[in-house]
């Protein structure tokens, strides 16, 4: 996991842009405006993963990779976090969680003869219950979370300075 993936902090660029357009409009609105936006983007995050096919079937690395996904959104939108946010993101882990356990069972469930595994890809030492997957997943964000927060504060930064050179 070298970073975010990039489509993933993409949604947050257009969050940044409407801060900071409605900062310098009318302050007031700021936390209205960006609780808004927030819900409808986790909402439509929500929506994609129950749709898109590739996320029908987890293993254990990808609900890591996403759950530091997850786990950065929720950091970054804290500050304009709400009940609806909050519950939304809960039912996102929870689907995520579930469906990565359902690939794990099913796994084990073939036989020996079909799953052909080289030595290297030895399963023996992933997790196979919901408090094994997120002890893992929080061992890995962790360790990536505060790398992933700096990295996207100088996307930001070097975005702002870039923009307010244009004007």
């Amino acid at each position: 996991m070298a970073g975010l993936r990039d489509s993933a902090l993409e949604l947050m660029h257009p969050l940044v842009a409407v801060h900071a357009e409605v900062h310098v409009g009318c302050r007031p609105f700021v936390d209205k405006a960006i609780n808004t936006l927030a819900e409808g983007l986790m909402d439509a995050l929500q929506q994609v993963a129950y749709q898109h096919e590739d996320l029908q079937r987890l293993d254990a690395n990808a609900f890591c990779q996403l759950s530091v996904e997850l786990d950065y959104f929720e950091t970054v939108l804290h500050p304009f976090s709400s009940p609806a946010l909050e519950e939304i993101l809960f039912q996102l882990r929870e689907m995520l969680l579930q469906r990565t356990l359902q690939t794990l069972q099913q796994e084990a469930a073939r036989p020996a003869n079909a799953r052909a595994r080289a030595d290297s890809e030895d399963r023996d030492g992933l997790p196979q219950t919901a408090a094994d997957l997120k002890v893992m997943a929080d061992d890995i964000s962790s360790g990536l979370l505060p790398y992933e927060l700096r990295r996207t504060k100088l996307v930001m930064c070097n975005s702002f300075v870039y923009v307010t050179t244009l004007r």
